[in-house]
């Protein structure tokens, strides 16, 4: 009645087990993926809620630090998985899907992004702050850092969603990155 299946290696295909992710070359669908994930969460209600209440000089300074904080989340996600080249790809995909909004500069854009690669992995990592991870503070010096007056005041739900967003994001990228290896390899 119901079909047993073989165990891999027992299965006729067992001889074409599929490679670390690490060695396949991620497609274009791939990359357009990870730019899907990271639009997506420039529509989080408190992301909405803290931009609103910042002046509109601003905002798009704002919401640029937050992407590039998006990117580097990510990044710690595909850290191991994928070789950097790929990593690189897929940044710059969601980059350019983030391109096509109207608060997007992109010589700002790369200068807040230089300052994020070097405050983020020294600043956000447990034990930072006595054992916590509060990389809502951190977004708003990179881009003080970058030449961006960016007022740190901030509503604390906001500093929460930043919390759990890093997370959140690097456990997708991981996800992407460790199942892709499998899921788009075609062995002929």
């Amino acid at each position: 009645m119901f079909l047993r299946r073989k165990p891999i290696a027992e299965s006729p295909c067992s001889e074409r087990a599929h490679p670390p992710a690490m060695s396949a070359v991620p497609p274009q669908e791939l990359y357009n993926e990870v730019a899907a994930i990271a639009v997506n969460e420039l529509r989080r209600p408190p992301l909405l809620r803290e931009y609103a209440r910042r002046p509109p000089d601003e905002q798009p300074i704002f919401m640029m630090a937050y992407s590039a904080f998006l990117l580097w989340s990510l990044s710690l996600g595909f850290n191991g998985h994928w070789k950097a080249d790929d990593i690189r790809k897929a940044l710059k995909a969601a980059r350019d899907a983030f391109a096509i909004r109207p608060w997007f500069d992109p010589s700002i854009f790369a200068n807040i992004w230089k300052q994020t690669q070097i405050v983020m992995p020294k600043e956000s990592r447990p034990g930072k702050y006595g054992g916590l991870v509060y990389p809502a503070a951190d977004i708003f010096l990179t881009a003080t850092l970058a030449g961006y007056a960016l007022d740190s005041d901030h509503d604390p739900e906001f500093g929460y969603h930043v919390t759990l967003t890093m997370e959140r994001m690097a456990e997708q990228a991981k996800l992407l990155a460790t199942s892709s290896g499998r899921d788009y390899i075609v062995h002929l």
